[in-house]
């Protein structure tokens, strides 16, 4: 008899504007390497401009074997794409890094600009309430402690709504590069 073996896969899905190919990135897929899971960096071409399409993307690289155990991992809008994702996808455990504020009850204290209408009438649809409702529990997540009030106050609300656990990277900025962020990070995923 021939033995079966789980396939373990990382979904990473990078923040705004930014590659999970990047240099600052290498960490994060280096640390799932050390758990023997094989990263996955996701290609998200930021020049559409929705939550929708950004899903979509993510759905369009998404590959999952017979036998596989996933994860996900997002930064800020990635974290986002990570957590309505994870409605279908079920992972094993997804990592929030930075969870952004752009969902429906966020949106009354973003500021708006003329340009990103059409973001904002998408980010409109995605009621952070109904969406917690439907995706899998327990997250974890990480938020710099010197982030922006509202992107803190959103991961301390997902990690309540969510019984997920949050863990603050002291001194860091809206970063994943910033070597607080990187010394917990590395920690939470040796600790998956």
């Amino acid at each position: 008899m021939v033995a079966e073996f789980t396939v373990k896969v990382a979904y990473i899905i990078p923040g705004f504007t930014d590659s999970a190919r990047a240099r600052h990135y290498h960490y994060v897929c280096d640390s799932f390497l050390a758990k023997g899971i094989t990263p996955s960096p996701i290609k998200i071409d930021w020049s559409k401009w929705t939550l929708t399409e950004y899903v979509q993307q993510f759905f369009e690289q998404y590959r999952p074997e017979k036998r596989q155990e996933t994860y996900l991992l997002g930064f800020s809008w990635g974290a986002m794409i990570a957590l309505v994702a994870s409605r279908e996808v079920r992972p094993k455990q997804q990592i929030l890094c930075s969870l952004s504020p752009y969902f429906k009850e966020d949106l009354p204290r973003i500021p708006r600009k003329q340009d990103d209408a059409r973001s904002l009438e998408d980010f409109a649809r995605y009621s952070f309430a109904e969406i917690a409702r439907t995706v899998p529990k327990k997250p974890l997540l990480v938020v710099g402690g010197e982030e922006a009030r509202d992107c803190i106050r959103r991961s301390l609300d997902a990690a309540k709504k969510l019984s997920g656990t949050l863990f603050v990277a002291g001194n860091a900025f809206h970063d994943i590069s910033d070597p607080a962020y990187r010394v917990l990070l590395k920690e939470v995923i040796a600790n998956l």
